[in-house]
């Protein structure tokens, strides 16, 4: 796995989620539920550009020929039986706590040899609330968590969203969910796919998955750990250039600074009398209406953001830090 990866701190939760296909434009919500006991969970999704997929669909065909009469689901065990999942390498190494003494343990999961983007929790296990790690790659963009403990249980939320520069008509996007075993071993299967094209570069594509675990008390059912997980598509234009624009409290233009995309310095100082910034982005697009992007920061805002698009054509933000104080 080649990409940088953000590495997070949340209450750990257990998650399962279904892969899922959608269509070219559009939200897709979907619910599942887990029972508590010695299940694989899922944990989150590798996404690629091209399937993992390596299923022997003969074998299960002329193993199974009541289930494709009755057009069934392949199960679980199945993939597993008939297909060669994808396990990752997981790594865990103690790391110095900043600013103080002592350490305390990364876990990263690697799927080596294949080029895609993570996001994915680990849990902790127990039924304690513990904390865990959770891995999101450098092309998933605004990412956010949020978590809170109720009477009921734990409730987790993650979203994120990929930018992306579509460069022919048929770019697919596969969604292979990841499990973890009761063992700890965290391994991908082979999903469904979303796609988008040049025709529809300026739509985007979502999913929002929800999912939780139970157990039953004195005949009731009370919810231990749930998640929600939601993943959005946005098309895009590739980025060619970028101005950032400072401005008085009067809305005076007081500074223009023209970078490349990906070229931003790691700090700006602003001038004294600015008030908030302008980030202008030229794209490649050929529609007036789309050439242009613009975003606005404010003296709340530590730090100020452009895209780049990659040689893949996701497009990601690169952030500048805003030195208010005036120092360098």
């Amino acid at each position: 796995m080649k990409n940088k990866k953000i590495i997070i701190p949340v209450i750990a939760a257990v998650i399962l989620l279904a892969a899922f296909i959608l269509g070219v434009t559009g939200v897709l919500n979907l619910a599942a539920e887990t029972p508590s006991g010695g299940h694989d969970t899922q944990i989150g999704f590798l996404i690629t550009r091209e399937s993992i997929d390596d299923f022997d669909m003969d074998a299960w065909l002329a193993d199974h020929p009541d289930k494709v009469e009755s057009d069934a689901e392949i199960s679980a065990e199945d993939w597993t039986k008939y297909g060669n999942r994808l396990t990752a390498r997981v790594i865990r190494k103690e790391v110095p706590d900043d600013g103080e003494d002592g350490t305390h343990t990364e876990t990263d999961c690697v799927f080596e040899g294949v080029n895609g983007l993570r996001m994915i929790y680990l849990p902790l296990g127990g039924d304690e609330s513990t904390f865990g790690p959770c891995i999101v790659d450098e092309g998933i963009s605004d990412v956010s968590l949020d978590f809170k403990t109720t009477e009921a249980g734990e409730e987790v939320k993650m979203k994120g969203r990929i930018c992306f520069a579509p460069r022919t008509d048929n770019e697919c996007f596969w969604f292979n969910p990841v499990f973890q075993t009761a063992g700890g071993e965290v391994y991908a299967l082979p999903g469904e796919f979303m796609s988008m094209g040049d025709a529809t570069r300026h739509g985007s594509m979502g999913m929002t998955q929800n999912t939780r675990e139970t157990y039953t008390s004195n005949g009731q059912e009370t919810v231990v750990r749930s998640l929600e997980i939601a993943v959005e598509i946005q098309g895009m234009d590739a980025p060619v250039r970028n101005r950032v624009l400072q401005f008085s409290r009067d809305n005076e233009l007081l500074k223009t600074d023209e970078f490349e995309p990906g070229k931003l310095p790691e700090s700006i100082v602003p001038l004294p009398e600015t008030d908030w910034f302008l980030v202008d982005t030229e794209t490649d697009s050929t529609e007036k209406e789309w050439r242009n992007n613009r975003r606005v920061f404010s003296r709340q805002d530590d730090f100020l953001t452009a895209f780049m698009s990659r040689e893949d054509g996701i497009c990601v933000g690169q952030s500048c830090e805003i030195r208010w104080n005036g120092e360098e």
